[in-house]
Parts: structure tokens; sequence; C-alpha cells
């Protein structure tokens, strides 16, 4: 997933901040428009990160919601 999100604050640099926290139970990744309120939220688990589909819809989902 870190390749994941790397690509993502890459595609939307400039008009989003992506702020991820990691903890043992998982993975959460927000995204904050430039004016820091929040436009998309996902929460992980620890075993949901184990799953490369799920990894890659959650990507794609982001994406989506960001409109890229």
């Amino acid at each position: 997933m870190d390749m994941l999100i790397k690509q993502l604050k890459t595609v939307t640099a400039g008009r989003y901040h992506i702020v991820t926290e990691t903890s043992p139970e998982g993975l959460q990744v927000d995204c904050l428009d430039l004016q820091c309120n929040l436009v998309a939220t996902r929460r992980l688990t620890a075993a949901q990160l184990q799953n490369k589909i799920l990894m890659t819809a959650v990507y794609a989902d982001l994406k989506g919601t960001l409109g890229y």
C-alpha cells in the first residue's frame, strides 16, 4: 500500500494533502483539500492491508473521489 499512497500523493500534489496514520490495527488515509477540509477518508485493518486486490480498489476509489 505504501507505493499506492506515494502514487496518490504524486497524482494529487498541489490540490490535496494525503495524510496517513499507521497503527497496529491498520491504516487510515485522510485526503484534505488545501484549506484542510476533509474530502475523503479510508480506514483499513491489518488483515485488509494484505489483500492486494482490495488495496488496488481502495486506491482507485480514492482517485475517483478526488476527481482523478
